[in-house]
This record gives structure tokens, sequence and C-alpha cells, in this order.
């Protein structure tokens, strides 16, 4: 019996070492999500150039919409070059059939890009936004995470070390 506890208890900790490995992998999920206008985006799409994710459930959507287009504007230049990508992401897990459509149709600027509708959650099983806020999330041209931001109700603006972070990444 002690020689099982003496094999047991290092595999446990060998099996939740690399569960908690996984849980925090800090790179882009593979995913393939339709956008605002039922155009299908893949991550494909999104490496190669430093990627800066704005997330939002129903009431950090609100945050993201005020963030998007002074991000966009921000950064016109570097988007229009493909030396930095923006992208939203839209948390509807658990949102009811008949009210999708009408999340969709609340993102239809087309001047801040793309809005991806992620029924499933897939953002959020990955990356443990916190909820009720903007989530941020800038990924390096490797797909690898190398900041966070959370904004909270009321932020107008993305804060200055998110855009100093994103310029550094975009040259």
């Amino acid at each position: 019996m002690p020689r099982l506890r003496r094999l047991t208890i290092p595999l446990l900790a060998l099996v939740l070492a690399a569960a908690g490995a996984a849980a925090a992998d800090p790179s882009l999920i593979a995913f393939r999500l339709k956008d605002q206008h039922d155009r299908l985006h893949t991550d494909a799409r999104y490496r190669g150039a430093p990627l800066l994710v704005l997330w939002g459930d129903r009431k950090g959507a609100d945050v993201m919409r005020a963030w998007a287009p002074a991000l966009a504007d921000s950064f016109a230049a570097e988007i229009a070059g493909y030396r930095l990508r923006l992208v939203q992401v839209a948390h509807g897990k658990g949102a009811p059939f008949f009210v999708k459509g009408k999340i969709k149709g609340s993102f239809r600027d087309p001047d801040t890009g793309p809005v991806l509708m992620d029924w499933d959650g897939v953002f959020a099983a990955a990356y443990a936004p916190e909820e009720d806020r903007v989530n941020a999330w800038l990924f390096d041209r490797d797909a690898t995470l190398v900041a966070t931001w959370r904004g909270a109700p009321g932020d107008s603006l993305p804060p200055a070390d998110l855009l100093a972070a994103a310029r550094n990444l975009a040259r």
C-alpha cells in the first residue's frame, strides 16, 4: 500500500500540472466563427501580425462599442498596412435563438471591422474573461498572448498602456 501511495501522489501532481498548463496556454486559440454579416473567420486569418482582440458580453459590449472606433482611428495606418489586426468578439453563449438577429444587428458599424459572434463561448472558455466588462487581449506576431486589459462599464476610451503596447508591437 505505501508503494501505491508513493506512485499516486507524484502521478496526480503531474496530471494536475499538465491540466493547469493546458488551461493557461497563452496562444491564440483555433476558432471558426461568423461575423455580424455571416462571413466566416478563422484563426488563420489573424496570425502573422499582432492581434488585438476585444471581447464583450452583454454589458461589456457597450464598452467594446466605445473602444473599437477609438482603436480603429488610433491605428488606422497600422491596420491598413496589416501591421496590426483588430477584431471584436461578441460573447453570445446562452442567448436564445430569437434574439441572435438583434444581437448581430447591434454591431452593424462597418468602420470598426468585423465582430465575431461567439455563440458557443469558445473565447470565454479559453481566456476566462471578466464578465460585464470589455476584455482586451493583445497577441504578438507568433500568436502568443502578451498582455490583457479590462475596461469597466462607462470607460469610453481604451487605456493608454494598451495603446502603447499595441503600437510597440505594430512597429
